[in-house]
């Protein structure tokens, strides 16, 4: 089949919450106002916001601003084309998964009510708050250990299958991200066997491009195995393996090596990238987890944008003169 290069649709992140380190707080209104301000002046309709759930305490009403925003959008034109989540994927296997799966049919009311397409969640996350990534990566493992990598696995996949379901009905999807060597159970063999158990049409993946190629993995490795079941992506740049991580072994994902740049300020072949993207007719926005930086408002979102435009501009070339070489 014919690849058919176009422009992608495009959106940035914001973050609805903070954490001041015992609960959840809610931006100021007039922040948030200013982010989704800037953003519609960059021409943006859409944009990827974080981060409502219940594993931890908040002081404010989740239903509540999650609705207020969806309408603060809804007046501009706009919506969410994903909310970042951060909801477990699964209680201890052998006990009651019951609650885990109506906290993530939660976060799928909160994503509808930001008139959202995707609901994004981590693997390797289990229910409950932990004081720290290396306590919650702790805890995973000695579930790991104690059940076995597939039993977990197939653990996920049924509760992923019900909030699908779920998803499904309320006009959603799930998408699991890859957090590669970040992350148990995230990595480029086990992320899409726990999709495929699944076997469900609303539960699929978001590419993190800046993930994978931290790993040493390539993302267009990625786009090309999950085809039709990447939904969303997490675009941002880095400069790649620099710490000669090996297959399956997991880091932390500091600063200064996930580094979160802008595409252009690092070493992802965006070209490469974008042309697998056509390859597979990917049909959705993109979802951007960078800005170009040193500017504000919406000249963060159009200087980025223009490296983006260019990186598409430059494929179509290569594509066309590859096909009339051929």
């Amino acid at each position: 089949m014919r690849t058919i290069p176009r422009h992608f649709n495009l959106s940035y992140g914001m973050e609805g919450v903070v954490w001041d380190g015992t609960q959840l707080v809610k931006k100021p209104e007039e922040e948030i106002s200013f982010d989704i301000d800037s953003m519609r002046e960059a021409g943006m309709t859409e944009i990827m916001i974080s981060s409502y759930h219940l594993e931890e305490p908040s002081n404010f009403n989740l239903d509540a601003e999650t609705r207020r925003i969806g309408r603060e959008l809804e007046k501009r034109g706009m919506k969410a084309n994903q909310h970042h989540g951060y909801a477990a994927c699964l209680a201890r296997p052998g006990s009651s998964q019951r609650q885990v799966v109506e906290n993530l049919k939660r976060c799928i009311d909160f994503s509808a009510n930001l008139h959202a397409d995707n609901l994004v969640l981590h693997l390797g996350k289990l229910a409950g708050h932990e004081a720290s990534m290396t306590e919650e990566k702790k805890s995973f493992q000695s579930v790991l250990d104690q059940f076995g990598e597939d039993v977990v696995m197939d653990q996920i996949a049924e509760n992923m299958r019900e909030a699908g379901e779920y998803a499904r009905k309320n006009g959603l999807r799930i998408a699991l991200e890859n957090l590669d060597a970040f992350h148990h159970l995230s990595n480029i063999v086990q992320l899409p066997e726990i999709i495929r158990r699944a076997n469900h049409p609303a539960v699929g993946a978001c590419l993190d491009f800046g993930h994978a190629h931290c790993a040493g993995v390539s993302p267009v490795r990625w786009i090309r195995i999950l085809g039709s079941k990447l939904f969303t992506t997490h675009i941002h740049d880095n400069h790649g393996n620099t710490r000669n991580i090996r297959p399956g072994e997991l880091v932390d994902a500091t600063k200064e090596f996930d580094e979160h740049l802008s595409p252009g300020l690092g070493t992802i072949s965006w070209s490469d990238c974008i042309t697998a993207l056509w390859e597979i007719h990917y049909p959705y926005t993109l979802s951007f987890e960078s800005c170009w930086p040193g500017v504000s408002g919406a000249k963060r979102y159009l200087y980025s944008e223009r490296f983006w435009r260019a990186a598409e501009d430059t494929a179509m070339r290569r594509l066309n003169y590859k096909e009339k070489g051929a």
